[in-house]
């Protein structure tokens, strides 16, 4: 008798970076990395990327990078998105955003974004290859509001699990429970 398998043959896996959006000028997001120090704790079994930053050569026209690249400022009323200079098919990732949020509501958004995805006049969770997190709590992808968390405030920290291996995405907010925000399944 033949052994038939429960995994599908053929799963299409993407390259995906740590990734964010910004409307209004006064919208920052700062990352960690691992280059300096965390505010949480690493999760067991995951690993950071020391060297990572935002990518000046992946952003919108609408974003203004600082502090050696780990602050991405909005410095006009449109969205824009940017991502980070890595980006991995595999292996297990972790890394902190602080949010500084001007314009409120859905104006700034972290999260992840598929390599190649467009950066310029997108918002974060708008395409089926993006996941991003609004201050209402709010969690997008392709245009669709897909989970809710508790909104936050300037100054959260934004804590990131990516994966890849599992294909699975978490969030916390601050010292929150890490909730499953989506499969990265293609859609």
């Amino acid at each position: 008798m033949p052994l038939v398998s429960t995994t599908p043959f053929n799963v299409q896996r993407l390259f995906w970076a740590p990734a964010y959006s910004a409307f209004y000028i006064a919208d920052t997001i700062t990352v960690e990395f691992g280059a300096g120090s965390f505010t949480y704790s690493v999760p067991p079994g995951y690993s950071t990327f020391p060297a990572g930053t935002w990518d000046p050569a992946n952003r919108g026209s609408g974003i203004t990078l600082s502090g050696g690249n780990l602050i991405a400022n909005g410095n006009d009323a449109a969205h824009h998105s940017g991502a980070a200079t890595w980006n991995r098919i595999s292996g297990k990732w972790y890394w902190e955003t602080i949010m500084g949020v001007g314009g409120g509501g859905n104006s700034v958004y972290a999260g992840i974004l598929a390599v190649g995805e467009a950066v310029e006049g997108n918002f974060l969770g708008q395409s089926p290859n993006g996941i991003g997190m609004a201050q209402t709590g709010g969690i997008a992808r392709n245009n669709t509001l897909i989970n809710t968390l508790p909104s936050f405030a300037t100054s959260s920290v934004l804590r990131h699990k990516l994966d890849l291996d599992a294909q699975t995405y978490e969030i916390a907010v601050n010292a929150g429970v890490f909730t499953l925000v989506d499969t990265l399944e293609p859609i």
